[in-house]
């Protein structure tokens, strides 16, 4: 572990007297292993968020697109039936019409 060993150096030559700093040194080593070993662990729990939600981004655009699909589908008979209405509105005032030229 390079930065591990630069850090170890560097601290022996401050201090000089490297055999009364081994179990400092020791200690500050293990130290440094934990706090890796702990990043390293927040780093994976990070990337699995990402990885979930950019899973959930994806189901949402699938979900976007499916309902804009059914709303185009939706507003298609919504057309056809006011088209309906329409023909079945002037249907009935013709009928209304001849009906009063009867009378």
């Amino acid at each position: 572990m390079g930065l591990l060993d630069d850090y170890q150096n560097s601290n022996a030559e401050e201090n000089g007297d490297e055999a009364q700093n081994e179990p400092d040194t020791r200690r500050k080593r293990a130290d440094l292993e934990r706090n890796i070993a702990m990043a390293d662990s927040d780093l994976k729990k990070v990337l699995r968020e990402i990885e979930d939600t950019e899973a959930q981004a994806r189901r949402f655009k699938k979900d976007e697109e499916r309902i804009r699909i059914e709303r185009d589908d939706l507003e298609k008979k919504v057309k056809k039936l006011q088209d309906n209405k329409r023909l079945l509105e002037e249907e009935i005032a013709g009928l209304k019409k001849k009906m009063k030229v009867l009378q």
